[in-house]
C-alpha cells in the first residue's frame, strides 16, 4: 500500500500553454509519457460512492498496472490524500479485465483483494466504463521536486491539470509561484476519476 498524498490543480488551456512554456525554457525535463486510464466501476458507480476508485492505466508500450485508491481526506484545499494499491499485470490479464463484466471476480484480481485491502465490500459488478487518455510532463523543479502537467481527453471533453507531490507547506510556496507565473486554478480540483464520471453521468 502506497499513501498517494497530491497538490492538483485543474487550469485552463491558455495558463497549461504558460506553465509548460515557463517549464520547457527554465526547467530539465524528465520524462514525456503518454498514459490510457481504463476506469472501473459499476452501473450504479458504487465505487465512487463508497469513496473508492479503480483503473488499469497503459503507460507506453505494453505496460500495465491495476490500481485501487481509496480516499481518505482533504488537508486543506487542492491536497489529495488516498491510500493507493497497484498490482501489476500482463497484456493477457488487461484484456482478461476489460471483457469481464464482474472483474473483482477474476481469480488474480480477487487474490490480490483480499491479500492487500481490508473491508472492501463492493458486492455490485463492476466492469471497465471507459477511458481517458493523458499526456504527462516530468519537469525537475528543485523547491517542488518534480511537477507533473497533464493533457487529458475523454468523452468529447479535454482539460489541463497540475500535479505535485506535496504537503500544507508546500502548497503555499506552490500557490505563490503560480501567482508569479499569472495563472490562476479553477476552484474545482476533482480528480482524474471524478472528472471522468461526472461527464460520463451528462452523457446518459
Amino acid at each position: 500500500m502506497y499513501l498517494e498524498k497530491e497538490l492538483k490543480y485543474l487550469i485552463s488551456a491558455k495558463d497549461y500553454k504558460i506553465l509548460r512554456t515557463y517549464l520547457k525554457n527554465n526547467h530539465i525535463k524528465e520524462e514525456s509519457i503518454e498514459q490510457i486510464n481504463y476506469y472501473i466501476d459499476s452501473y450504479n458507480n458504487i465505487m465512487n460512492k463508497s469513496k473508492m476508485s479503480s483503473r488499469i492505466r497503459k503507460i507506453g508500450d505494453g505496460k500495465f498496472e491495476f490500481t485501487i485508491k481509496r480516499k481518505l481526506k482533504y488537508e486543506g484545499s487542492n491536497i489529495h490524500i488516498k491510500e493507493e494499491y497497484n498490482k501489476k499485470i500482463t497484456y493477457e490479464e488487461m484484456m482478461e479485465i476489460k471483457a469481464s463484466r464482474d472483474i473483482f471476480n477474476i481469480p488474480a484480481i480477487k487474490k490480490f483483494i483480499n491479500e492487500n485491502i481490508n473491508n472492501f465490500n463492493i458486492n455490485e459488478c463492476v466492469m471497465v466504463i471507459g477511458e481517458l487518455k493523458t499526456v504527462r510532463e516530468l519537469y525537475k523543479f528543485d523547491e517542488f521536486d518534480t511537477i507533473i502537467i497533464d493533457k487529458s481527453t475523454y468523452l468529447d471533453n479535454v482539460d489541463y491539470e497540475i500535479e505535485v507531490e506535496a504537503d500544507e507547506l508546500c502548497k503555499d510556496k506552490f500557490d505563490n509561484f503560480l501567482h508569479e507565473l499569472e495563472i490562476t486554478p479553477f476552484d474545482d480540483s476533482l480528480s482524474k476519476t471524478d472528472r471522468f464520471l461526472t461527464h460520463l453521468k451528462m452523457k446518459k
